[in-house]
C-alpha cells in the first residue's frame, strides 16, 4: 500500500498552485476512475457521480443523474437497502466498509460491487450527505456464485478471475490455493498448503478476520466478505477485499472458499480523497473536522503546555457587500497566507468558519503565543502600508489563551482565546470600517467621476434644507453624513454602467436600481454608519409609491431620505453627466416643482425652493 502524504508536504505550495493541484487530483479521480465515485445530499439525491457510476447505471451523461436517487436506476428493494444504510451513516457518522452488494437495473441487468461509505462534510464540519466509492465485481461474484451452486465449475472459474482464490477448512489450514497467487503475491501454490491461513493476515487485522471466520463457521453464515491486509512473499502487505463462503457441507470441497481481491488502487485513491478533505479548499489551509482531530490528539500531557489562538477576519461583510465575495475571497486567501508565514512547522493553522481561523500551538506558553499573534498583526500591517491599488487591506482581531493542566478542556480553551479575540474585535472594527469605508467612497467618487464641488455642494445644501426645516442637531449631523454616502451601494455597480453615455439597457437599469439596497447593507457592517443605513435603503422612495426599493409612499419614506431625494436630483440636473449636460437652475426648479407631489415631499421641495434657493414658488 502506498504510504499516505503527510498532509503539510503541500504548504511550500503558492495557494494557486495549490489548488490547482487540489483540482487536478481530484479531477483525475473522477473522470478516469474506473471505480464508481458518486456523492450525494441529506436525501440521498445524487450531487455528483464519475462517468463509471453513471455507466454502471446505463447512464450515458452523468449530468443527468444530478437529484435523482437510486430508486431511479435500480430495483425497489435493493434501492430501499442502499437508502437505508445510507440514512444509518448519516444518522452515525460510521462509515460502511467493503459492503457487497448486488444491483438489478430496472432493465433487469444484475451486476455485483463492493461498496465502501462515507458520511460527507462541508468545510465547516456540517453534515451535508454522503459519498462513496465501489468496485463492480460482478465477473468474480459471478464466478463465485456459480460454484456454490455447481462444484463442476471449480477448475474453470479459478482459471478465469484475476482474483485468488484459496480453501481452508474448519482449523484455517489452508488446502488449496489458486495458482494466480505467484503473480499477486509472489508465493507459489506450494507454500502455502498446509499452513495457517491467519499467518498470512496483517497482526492488526486478525482479530477481526479471526472473529469474521468464526462467525461464518459456527453460525453457518453463507457469506461474509472484510478487508484486510495480506503478506506478500517480500513480507509486504496489500490492502485485500477478502469474501468468504461457508461450503463445508460440499462434499468436494468441505471447506471455506475465500476470494482475494487486491483493493491497493482504489485504497491510494482514498487517502487522496482523504487528504483533500481534511484542507479547506479556498486557503489549503486545515478544515474544521481536521482541526478538532488534531485537538484531541494532542490533547495530551506530553504536549503542555497547549495554546489556541483565535482569528475573525475584521471587515469580510463590508468587503463582500461592497466589491462582491469574489474581493471577499481574496481577503480571506490574503490572512490565510499571512498566517502560514507566521505559524512554525508543528502548529496547526485551521480555516474553521466563513471569516473565522484557529491556530493550536502544541508545546506553547503564553508569551510565544502573543509573539505569534503580534508576528501576524505586524504582517497585516506590512500589508497594509505596501498597499497602492488595493481598496481594502488585510485584518484580523485575535485573541489567545493557554492551558497548562490536563483537566482544562480544549473547548474551554478555545471559549477563553475567542472571548479576548471579540474584545479586541470591538477595538479593531470600528477603526477598520472607518478606513475601508473612507476607501469605498475615493473608489466610489474615482468610478462615478463625481466631483469634489458636487459633494461640497450636496453638504451645504442638506445643511440648509434641514435647519429650515427646523431639524435638531443629532439629524443634522446625519443629513451631512447621508449626503456623503446615500450613493454609496453604487460600488456594486460596474465602472462602464456609471459612466455609460448611451441608455442603459433593462439589465444594467436592474442593477443601478439594486445600489440603495447594497448601501444599506454596506452602512450596516459599520458601526459609524447604521445609523444612516434605512435612510439610504429609501432615498429613491416616490412620494406616490412608485419610487424603489419597497415602493414606500408619503410620510413612510423617512424625512431625510426625502430631503437627500430632492437636493440630490437638483444638483445631478445642474451638473454635467457622462449621458447629459447640464440643465439650467431655473429649467431644474421647474422639474422638481413638476414631480412635488409625485417623486418629492411638495413641502420639502417648496421649502427647498423659497428658502434655501431663494425662489418664488408660484
Amino acid at each position: 500500500m502506498a504510504e499516505a502524504k503527510d498532509p503539510g508536504e503541500f504548504t511550500h505550495y503558492g495557494n494557486k498552485q495549490k489548488k490547482m493541484l487540489e483540482d487536478l487530483m481530484f479531477g483525475t479521480i473522477m473522470n478516469y476512475s474506473q471505480d464508481s465515485i458518486y456523492f450525494k445530499d441529506c436525501n440521498c439525491r445524487f450531487i455528483m457521480v464519475n462517468n463509471s457510476k453513471a455507466k454502471r447505471h446505463g447512464v450515458d451523461n452523468p449530468d443527468n443523474m444530478i437529484g435523482k436517487t437510486d430508486f431511479d436506476y435500480i430495483a425497489e428493494d435493493t434501492a430501499l437497502a442502499i437508502h437505508e444504510s445510507e440514512m444509518l451513516i448519516m444518522s452515525t457518522g460510521q462509515p460502511v466498509i467493503g459492503r457487497i452488494e448486488k444491483l438489478t437495473r430496472l432493465d433487469g441487468r444484475i451486476s455485483w460491487s463492493s461498496s465502501s461509505k462515507y458520511p460527507l462534510y462541508d468545510k465547516s464540519g456540517e453534515l451535508m450527505g454522503t459519498w462513496g466509492i465501489s468496485r463492480d465485481i460482478t465477473e468474480s461474484e459471478t464466478a463465485k456464485q456459480s460454484l456454490l451452486e455447481t462444484e463442476t465449475k471449480l477448475e474453470a472459474i479459478v482459471s478465469n478471475i484475476s482474483d485468488v482464490i484459496k480453501v481452508i477448512d474448519a482449523a484455517g489450514i489452508i488446502k488449496y490455493v489458486s495458482s494466480n497467487i505467484t503473480k499477486q503475491f509472489g508465493w507459489t501454490p506450494g507454500e502455502l498448503i498446509g499452513i495457517k491461513g491467519m499467518d498470512l493476515i496483517h497482526p492488526d487485522d486478525q482479530d477481526r478476520i479471526h472473529l469474521s471466520f468464526h462467525r461464518l463457521i459456527a453460525n453457518h453464515v453463507p457469506f461474509v466478505a472484510i478487508e484486510c491486509r495480506y503478506k506478500r512473499s517480500d513480507a509486504s502487505y496489500v490492502p485485500v477485499l477478502a469474501s468468504a463462503a461457508n461450503m463445508l457441507q460440499d462434499e468436494n470441497i468441505r471447506g471455506v472458499l475465500i476470494n482475494y481481491h487486491n483493493i491497493s488502487d482504489r485504497v491510494d485513491r482514498e487517502e487522496e480523497i482523504f487528504y483533500l478533505s481534511y484542507h479547506d479548499v479556498l486557503t489549503g489551509l486545515y478544515n474544521r473536522a481536521f482541526f478538532d482531530e488534531e485537538c484531541k490528539r494532542l490533547n495530551t500531557l506530553r504536549q503542555m503546555p497547549i495554546s489556541i489562538i483565535m482569528g475573525d477576519v475584521n471587515g469580510l461583510k463590508l468587503t463582500n457587500d461592497a466589491f462582491g465575495h469574489a474581493e471577499g475571497d481574496k481577503l480571506i486567501i490574503e490572512i490565510a497566507d499571512i498566517l502560514k508565514t507566521c505559524c512554525r512547522k508543528e502548529d496547526i493553522a485551521a480555516r474553521i468558519g466563513g471569516d473565522e481561523f484557529c491556530i493550536l500551538l502544541p508545546r506553547t506558553d503564553s508569551v510565544t503565543a502573543q509573539v505569534i499573534c503580534e508576528r501576524i498583526y505586524s504582517q497585516c500591517e506590512e500589508s497594509k502600508n505596501a498597499s497602492v491599488d488595493k481598496t481594502y487591506y488585510p485584518s484580523i482581531s485575535l485573541g489567545h489563551a493557554t492551558k497548562t493542566e490536563l483537566h482544562v478542556s480544549i473547548d474551554s480553551l478555545q471559549k477563553e482565546a475567542e472571548d479576548i479575540m471579540y474584545t479586541h474585535k470591538l477595538l479593531d472594527q470600528k477603526s477598520m470600517h472607518s478606513s475601508l469605508i473612507s476607501s469605498i467612497r475615493a473608489t466610489l467618487t474615482e468610478r462615478s467621476h463625481e466631483t469634489e464641488e458636487h459633494s461640497e455642494r450636496m453638504i451645504l445644501l442638506t445643511a440648509a434644507l434641514g435647519k429650515a426645516i427646523g431639524l435638531p442637531e443629532d439629524q443634522l449631523f446625519e443629513l451631512t453624513l447621508l449626503s456623503k454616502l446615500h450613493d454609496i451601494g453604487k460600488i456594486s455597480i460596474e465602472e462602464y454602467i456609471l459612466s455609460k453615455p448611451d441608455k442603459l439597457s433593462k439589465n444594467e437599469w436592474t442593477k443601478v436600481k439594486l445600489h440603495p439596497e447594497v448601501g444599506f447593507r454596506i452602512a450596516q457592517s459599520s458601526p459609524d454608519l447604521i445609523g444612516i443605513a434605512y435612510y439610504i435603503l429609501c432615498h429613491h422612495e416616490f412620494w406616490n409609491g412608485e419610487g424603489y426599493p419597497q415602493n414606500l409612499s408619503g410620510e413612510n419614506i423617512p424625512l431625510l431620505s426625502r430631503i437627500i431625494a430632492v437636493v440630490d436630483s437638483y444638483d445631478a440636473m445642474t451638473e454635467d453627466r457622462p449621458y447629459r449636460k447640464a440643465m439650467p437652475a431655473d429649467k431644474a426648479i421647474e422639474e422638481i416643482k413638476a414631480q412635488a407631489g409625485r417623486q418629492f415631499d411638495p413641502s420639502v421641495a417648496r421649502i427647498f425652493i423659497e428658502q434655501v434657493l431663494g425662489m418664488s414658488w408660484d
